[in-house]
């Protein structure tokens, strides 16, 4: 696997400055750096800033990519992305929105050229940066894929009870039966098959296949999508000795692996699969993008512009994000 080398630090891009991004990294700081040495991709004064509102005592200096760094408690090395100019907490503006992918770019080509083992990204709002210019930006995931010219990355949400994967992710209800065929299965699922082995260690993976109509659509009579599309898919994916069982009802497939009966379900859409994940795991949640040739996990939340600048946001989901980081990269 491409990516960091192992005594280099784990980058942290800052998010969209306006949001909560800045004061969850310096709110988490000292207990990310007892982990693993890290270093943040981002605006060294917007750093300060959430240091001297949020916490403080920490000093923020700004660095080099490939200079030294060490995990000392108290000191957040920074290396200079886009500045996003003057901007207040929670009130967003276009340049506050395009230095939050400055931030992401900065943090991929370090990875990528070994000056960090891999990347944690801080949210960033999709909205907000559409409408700043950048109008095909789908997310995070789709953003850093496109860089590295990657056509088919997974989403995926891990947790300590659940994991699950999406064929498709931010796209309208009504376009997701025709945005999945046999093929994007079959992608799909083999990419978390070879991930839960590389990455998570999982010597031998069980992955579920969710259905896409309720009662995995009751042999036709409620959606013929699983006879025509998903029965072939797993078919195909057994021959390929891989470990998938489905389709699955919906309602039943999520509790199953709650308890452990599969390491990973793979679902059709996005709110099938993350209204259960946030349920168990809202707060200690992560977003791991799966098929790339880097290491990249994410908070699993926005940048919640209405509490940002108010000292009241959580960082762990930051912390779990940097951890899995540091599990995956090693």
């Amino acid at each position: 696997m491409e990516g960091g080398a192992l005594g280099a630090p784990i980058v942290v891009s800052m998010g969209d400055p306006a949001g909560i991004g800045p004061e969850i990294i310096v709110k988490a700081w000292n207990r990310i750096v007892s982990v693993s040495p890290a270093v943040v991709a981002g605006d060294v004064a917007t750093m300060k800033r959430a240091a001297d509102e949020f916490y403080k005592g920490l000093e923020v200096v700004e660095v080099k990519p490939g200079d030294p760094i060490e995990p000392y408690p108290g000191y957040v090395p920074v290396v200079q992305g886009d500045e996003p100019g003057r901007f207040e907490w929670g009130k967003p503006t276009d340049r506050t929105a395009m230095a939050s992918l400055s931030y992401i770019d900065l943090a991929m080509i370090m990875v990528r050229l070994k000056r960090a083992r891999a990347m944690v990204t801080c949210p960033v709002s999709k909205e907000k940066i559409r409408k700043a210019g950048a109008r095909d930006f789908i997310g995070h995931t789709e953003f850093i894929a496109a860089l590295l010219k990657v056509k088919r990355p997974v989403m995926c949400m891990v947790g300590e009870r659940l994991k699950i994967a999406l064929i498709t992710t931010h796209v309208p209800l009504r376009d997701v039966p025709r945005l999945i065929g046999e093929e994007d299965i079959v992608e799909v699922v083999s990419i978390c098959h070879r991930e839960l082995k590389d990455k998570f260690r999982v010597e031998k993976p069980k992955i579920a296949l969710s259905s896409l109509n309720p009662h995995a659509g009751e042999g036709g009579e409620i959606g013929d999508e699983e006879e025509r599309i998903f029965k072939p898919a797993v078919k195909r994916l057994r021959s390929m000795g891989i470990d998938v069982e489905g389709p699955l009802p919906g309602d039943t497939v999520y509790y199953r692996a709650y308890m452990g009966e599969f390491d990973l379900v793979v679902s059709p859409y996005h709110d099938q699969a993350l209204s259960p994940f946030k349920l168990i795991h809202f707060k200690d949640g992560v977003n791991v993008t799966l098929g790339l040739p880097i290491v990249r996990t994410s908070v699993d939340h926005g940048p919640a512009y209405d509490i940002a600048g108010k000292g009241i946001a959580s960082e762990e989901s930051l912390i779990n994000a940097f951890i899995w980081a540091k599990i995956l990269s090693s």
